[in-house]
């Protein structure tokens, strides 16, 4: 595994695009998450589960930080329903991860924030 790609490293660079989008590009925070979606969509897409694993995880650690009302959003909007399910989808890779081997060194640090997202926003596989 790159030594470069670890937990913390990823949610800086989706932190900094955040802040970009807000600071710099002048975006609202629904604007902003879009783009950082766009902006990291070649670490959301990695070949490596755990790298994905991360990347979701950073990108929604973003949007809970600086209060992204997903939870509010039109449930027609074709975009918020593909990312809740991509994300949905990940949650099942971690848990069926998790059985067979452990959480690499490089992504512990993810641990915590992925238990406090998918406690945020693992009930909308009942929306």
């Amino acid at each position: 595994m790159d030594s470069q790609l670890n937990y913390d490293a990823i949610f800086s660079s989706f932190k900094w695009e955040f802040q970009h989008a807000i600071k710099t590009l002048n975006f609202n925070v629904h604007q902003a998450f879009g783009y950082m979606y766009d902006e990291k969509e070649s670490v959301l897409r990695s070949p490596s589960l755990w790298i994905r694993i991360a990347a979701y995880t950073a990108l929604f650690k973003c949007a809970s930080n600086y209060g992204v009302p997903l939870d509010h959003v039109d449930k027609q909007d074709p975009f918020i329903m593909d990312v809740k399910s991509e994300l949905l989808e990940i949650f099942a890779s971690y848990d069926r991860l998790l059985v067979i081997e452990e959480i690499p060194t490089d992504f512990r640090n993810m641990q915590t924030d992925l238990l406090l997202i998918k406690e945020k926003y693992g009930n909308w596989a009942k929306v």
